[in-house]
Order: C-alpha cells, then sequence, then structure tokens
C-alpha cells in the first residue's frame, strides 16, 4: 500500500518515516543516557575520593565499596538500571564527611565524645547536602547517606530506625562499608585478617547487620574479599592471612 498514490498510500508512507524518525529519536536518546550515566558516574566518584582524600585514604575506598554493594545488591533483588543506579550511589555514602575536621577523621587515638558527635553529624549533613539534588540515583544516594550507620536493632547513629524501617540499600552499604573498613588499614588500626572480619560481620548479624544481607555476604565472602585484594590502596599494604 506503501507504493500506491492514493490517500492511504500517503498516509502510509508518512507513518512509516514517523516510525522510523521515533526509533531512530529512541537510539540516540539510549546513547545520550549512556554518555549522562558515564559522565555522573565519573563526576560523583571525583566527588567522593575528595571526601575520602580529605580523610587520608585514597579513592579506592570508595571503589571498593561501590563493588562490593553492587555484588550484595545484585542477590538482593536490585537489577537493571536500579542495581546500577545504587552502585554508584553508594560511593556518596561519607559524602557528609566533607564538613568533619580533618584532624578528627584522621586521629590515631580514641576519639572523645566530642568528637565522636561530630562524626556522628556526617550522616545527616551528607544527607542535607544530597537534598534538593533530583533522580533515582540522588534518591538512593540520600537515603545510603543518611542510614548507613543505622543497626537492624535499631542502636545507630540516628536511632529510632530498625530492621526494615531502614532502606534496603543502606542496610547493604552498611556491611559493604564495615567490611572494607575493617579489611583496610586506617589510621587508628592496622587491616585486620580475614578470618577475623568474617567472624565479626556473621557475629553482628541481628544486632548491627541486617540478617538477610548478612546471609548474602557468607555466600560470596571470597568473592568480596577479591575485591579488596584487586584494589588496594596506593600507599598502604594490607595483610590478607
Amino acid at each position: 500500500p506503501e507504493r500506491s498514490t492514493d490517500e492511504l498510500g500517503t498516509l502510509i508512507h508518512c507513518v512509516n518515516d514517523l516510525s522510523q524518525n521515533i526509533e531512530n529519536l529512541i537510539a540516540e536518546k539510549v546513547a545520550l543516557t549512556g554518555e549522562v550515566t558515564r559522565s555522573q558516574y565519573e563526576v560523583l566518584g571525583a566527588l567522593a575520593s575528595i571526601v575520602e582524600n580529605k580523610s587520608g585514604q585514597t579513592g579506592a575506598h570508595v571503589a571498593r565499596v561501590s563493588q562490593c554493594v553492587r555484588i550484595l545488591a545484585a542477590q538482593m533483588g536490585y537489577e537493571g538500571r536500579r542495581l546500577e543506579y545504587v552502585t554508584i550511589a553508594s560511593m556518596l555514602h561519607d559524602v557528609g564527611k566533607l564538613f568533619v575536621p580533618a584532624e578528627i577523621l584522621e586521629k590515631p587515638g580514641k576519639l572523645t565524645p566530642a568528637e565522636f558527635a561530630v562524626i556522628k553529624r556526617h550522616v545527616t549533613d551528607g544527607e542535607a547536602l544530597l537534598h534538593n539534588a533530583p533522580g533515582p540515583i540522588m534518591e538512593f544516594a540520600r537515603n545510603i547517606a543518611l542510614e548507613h550507620h543505622e543497626k537492624w536493632d535499631g542502636t545507630g547513629y540516628c536511632g529510632g530506625l530498625q530492621g526494615e524501617q531502614i532502606h534496603l540499600e543502606a542496610r547493604i552499604t552498611a556491611v559493604a562499608d564495615v567490611f572494607d573498613a575493617l579489611m583496610s588499614r586506617r589510621p587508628y588500626k592496622d587491616p585486620f585478617p580475614k578470618d577475623k572480619v568474617y567472624a565479626i560481620i556473621v557475629g553482628d548479624s541481628g544486632k548491627q547487620f541486617d540478617p538477610a544481607v548478612v546471609e548474602v555476604f557468607v555466600r560470596h565472602f571470597d568473592e568480596l574479599c577479591a575485591v579488596i585484594e584487586q584494589n588496594p590502596d596506593a600507599q598502604q599494604n594490607r595483610s590478607m592471612t
């Protein structure tokens, strides 16, 4: 019918052209979305690295936590774009530390109660910093920034939230963040051995951590350890025994 010269043929020709134009626009939008996502990832990664560098660490912590979150989240129901979004968003879990004085972040000894109170504020500061940022990635990032120090039993930084009241992406990031912190060198500690890290995380199941997330952690422990080994801090030696 497209080859006919009557009005029907003309209409069909126009519809076919319009359909092709829509396909072209969809293809262009997909490509553009990919570019925007990559650019956003790079910008968020740079911001997260600034946070970590301020605390005397390298950006490797950000990368490791993000990769560990991906492994755990993929087993907890996140897939497709949601998995990408939560993986990227987890890079900003400690963005509120931009407001914490370096002398507190880098202190090698035990923090005073007043200093610890300042540290605890980084969760609310992080959420406030991201509060008006639009888009699904920023929604995940706000939840994670505010809630990644909440505990399953309700005794976290902010208090009042417990169990499934805490967003799942924050519960996942909590395990990934503590896992990396225990496996890594900090101003106040040396890296812990793998078996000790495993025992600490499993021992806090149902207290600090969501038992369902810990179950996934147990099943994928070797894979998570590989993330740490493959992304070492640039100027630190890590014991993995």
